[in-house]
């Protein structure tokens, strides 16, 4: 997925993609920052699929992770 990603940044549904896969593999912060780089190019994107996602994965990450402050 990351190659994928790598050579084309603009399909925002493997972007997302790779961001989901980051998170399940607890990776938070990389899958955080991927899935903001999606929703900075286009937060509308199949309704707003980057931003579900994030938040999410703001439930898996939990309150008192200082990633989700």
């Amino acid at each position: 997925l990351e190659a994928r990603v790598s050579g084309a940044p603009e399909d925002l549904a493997c972007v997302i993609e790779l961001g989901r896969a980051l998170g399940a593999d607890g990776d938070y912060e990389r899958a955080l920052e991927t899935l903001m780089g999606a929703v900075e190019q286009d937060a509308a994107f199949e309704d707003g699929a980057a931003r579900k996602a994030i938040l999410d994965l703001f439930g898996v990450i939990g309150g008192g992770d200082p990633l989700t402050r």
